[in-house]
């Protein structure tokens, strides 16, 4: 997978500050970053010229008409519901004809619009913000309108690495740059592709992306590739990629709102040897977040292999010369080692589902998610995603959606021998040296927690035990030879002062998991125990510290603590009447 070189000397050159080398910068999703659009991640004092895109925009236009009337997607049952909402909206268009209202503005007017659907009588907008999940989607895209000032140009979301109050994130950027600079030739401008396709919408998130690694100082290039696209031009065809778009992912409207994105995207379509160009004059990728089932189609064909643009882009990386980063499921689909299992890319699923109901694997098509589901087994797909990180599962939003035994349990079920769950506004940055020798080191807000199958751990329907590690920011360790090292200075024995502690927390939600053993070591307790009832079973979840165990010398960003070689056992048992 990588240029082969003598291991003790690549640890040499790694640590050269001007050593190329291709590096990952995995972040657990949230990189919180100061944007128009959602202004959340923003200092008080930001503030956004009329070029900057801050809402989306709709109106009731005909040809919105003759799509809402003439979408597929209406059931039997919802006949009163068309019909009034129809009527509603032709209303609508005849007081306000082809006008363009931004997003509140949109529904305040709406509001003025009385209906009755049957016997309930409400107004338009909130009509609208309430449609069935099969509807809301869809006619919410096929009203939304382009952006534009009154001179009729595009309106774009910006954003603004300056007034981002987040240290974490900027941190991370900062490295990613630094890393990128190396693998840069001297005086020229790194370029940086900017992929969405893991979005449904691969337009929306665009111009934000962009706009931030310019401002970094990157020429930032969008690879226009999606699930859709790539399916089209497996079929050979690539006539018409709205129709097709809204047939496959349910995504309507796109190139109206976003034409100048859809124009460009059209002329890859055409000429696809385009995107390997562009793979070619890469220095940097950039995956974003939404459901890595959508990035591993538009890289990897259906018989596992490398899409043309995605072997370009694995050429510059086995030579030293690429630095990838993504977030959320732009980390998730980076796993994988050609010809095993042992790095398979995770697709869904829940701890409580996991310790309940298993694993299922499963191609990595579109997973169309039961809302109302109680149990919901880890999916994945055995063969990995894009094959860039061949050392894992990778997991993310991690703690912060308790996800631990999730990962834990896929590792454990799989060929896997490690796992790696980034917590949010995190990064795990990993300089690969080859299939089993990388160097590792946290970058962010909190941490990366690291699931290790051993010869003592155990997987069965109502069990599973693992040895368990959260490295914290700041924190360095390697892979060497297949087997984790962790620097010494980092870490001081663990002393306990207590036998046990107590808890009926459900570890299976949010951050209750790393709260547990966070108080845990606070109180220098030997063993965690929380027994809780989910799915009308009851759950024993208990983390004890060994004769191996050390704790972290230093804290995260807030001020959690690291610890390496805890025992993790999880039992699952009929819950008591």
């Amino acid at each position: 997978m990588f240029v082969k070189t003598g291991t003790a000397l690549l640890f040499l050159l790694f640590s050269s500050a001007t050593w190329a080398q291709s590096q990952l910068f995995l972040v657990g999703g949230s990189w919180k970053t100061c944007g128009s659009y959602g202004t959340s991640a923003c200092t008080d004092e930001t503030n956004w010229p009329d070029s900057a895109k801050q809402q989306n925009s709709y109106r009731v236009s005909a040809a919105a008409l003759q799509q809402l009337q003439s979408l597929s997607l209406w059931k039997d049952s919802d006949t009163v519901l068309k019909a009034a909402l129809l009527n509603v909206l032709q209303n609508f268009a005849k007081h306000y004809p082809n006008q363009i209202f931004a997003k509140e503005q949109f529904h305040d007017k709406l509001k003025g619009f009385a209906i009755n659907v049957g016997d309930q009588s409400t107004n338009a907008s909130k009509l609208l913000k309430t449609l069935p999940d099969h509807l809301y989607y869809p006619i919410n895209d096929l009203l939304e309108a382009p952006s534009v000032d009154a001179s009729g140009n595009f309106i774009r979301e910006q954003a603004s690495i300056e007034h981002t109050r987040h240290e974490s994130s900027k941190l991370i950027y900062a490295g990613f740059m630094a890393a990128l600079k190396k693998v840069t030739p001297e005086g020229q401008q790194p370029v940086v592709l900017i992929s969405t396709a893991s979005g449904y919408d691969v337009f929306a998130a665009t111009d934000y992306y962009l706009n931030i690694f310019t401002q970094l100082g990157a020429k930032a290039i969008w690879l226009p590739v999606e699930a859709t696209l790539a399916k089209l031009l497996d079929e050979g065809k690539c006539a018409d990629l709205a129709q097709a778009r809204a047939d496959y992912v349910g995504v309507y409207n796109r190139q109206a709102v976003y034409p100048y994105l859809a124009e460009y995207q059209q002329q890859f379509c055409d000429a696809p040897e385009q995107l390997v160009s562009l793979a070619q004059q890469a220095n940097g990728v950039f995956f974003n977040g939404g459901d890595q089932s959508l990035t591993w189609q538009s890289f990897v064909t259906a018989q596992d292999k490398d899409r043309p643009w995605l072997a370009a882009l694995r050429d510059k990386f086995n030579a030293g010369q690429l630095v990838i980063s993504g977030t959320s499921a732009g980390t998730a689909v980076q796993s994988g080692k050609p010809g095993t299992g042992e790095a398979g890319m995770i697709t869904g699923g829940t701890s409580d589902g996991a310790l309940l109901a298993g694993t299922e694997e499963k191609a990595p098509w579109i997973e169309r998610v039961d809302p109302h589901a109680t149990v919901r087994p880890v999916s994945y797909h055995s063969k990995g995603g894009l094959k860039f990180f061949p050392y894992g599962v990778l997991d993310t939003h991690f703690s912060e959606r308790g996800r631990q035994l999730r990962l834990a349990k896929l590792v454990l079920a799989s060929d896997a021998r490690f796992g790696f769950g980034v917590d949010e506004t995190t990064a795990l940055v990993a300089t690969p040296i080859d299939d089993n020798n990388a160097l590792f080191e946290v970058v962010g807000q909190n941490g990366v927690y690291i699931v290790e199958q051993t010869a003592q751990s155990e997987n069965s329907a109502d069990k599973i035990s693992y040895t368990s590690h959260y490295l914290v920011s700041g924190q360095k360790f390697e892979l060497k030879q297949g087997k984790l090292q962790f620097p010494q200075g980092a870490f001081q024995p663990f002393k306990p002062e207590l036998d046990e502690i107590v808890s009926d927390s459900d570890l299976t939600q949010k951050t209750e998991y790393r709260d547990l053993v966070e108080a845990q070591i606070a109180v220098a307790a030997q063993r965690s125990l929380s027994v809780f009832s989910n799915n009308q079973r009851q759950f024993a979840i208990a983390l004890s510290f060994t004769e191996q165990s050390a704790i972290a010398t230093s804290l995260s960003m807030d001020n959690i603590s690291g610890y390496i070689n805890a025992h993790v056992e999880a039992r699952v048992s009929q819950a008591k009447e």
